[in-house]
């Protein structure tokens, strides 16, 4: 028997077969579709579908761009690029440094 559908969207929550928290198509279409368009074109920037609500999302550089998948108080979708914090990329670095010891 297969497992309905999981999602892991606003403030992570995981489970199996729950309702989905912010149930938006335009919200999901730009969640899903980022990753799509990457794996296809190695560039998020190339919509599968042209309506995707997705901006303009840099690509990996020294201005270390990600992207918020979010939502207003008002439900409705809020995506928009924001610089990585540069303690968290620190962190990410030291991490990354220890991997081999921590068998990461």
């Amino acid at each position: 028997m297969p497992l309905p559908p999981t999602f892991v969207l606003i403030a992570a929550k995981h489970s199996i077969g729950a309702p989905i928290p912010f149930n938006n198509t335009d919200f999901i279409n730009a969640f899903a579709q980022s990753f799509t368009s990457f794996a296809i074109s190695l560039d998020p920037n190339v919509k599968v579908d042209p309506s995707n609500i997705t901006p303009r999302w840099n690509l990996y550089n020294i201005h270390n761009t990600e992207m918020v998948f979010n939502k207003t108080d008002e439900d409705l979708p809020e995506v928009h690029p924001i610089e990585s914090n540069e303690a968290l990329l620190k962190r990410c670095r030291f991490w990354k440094s220890v991997g081999a010891l921590t068998g990461q």
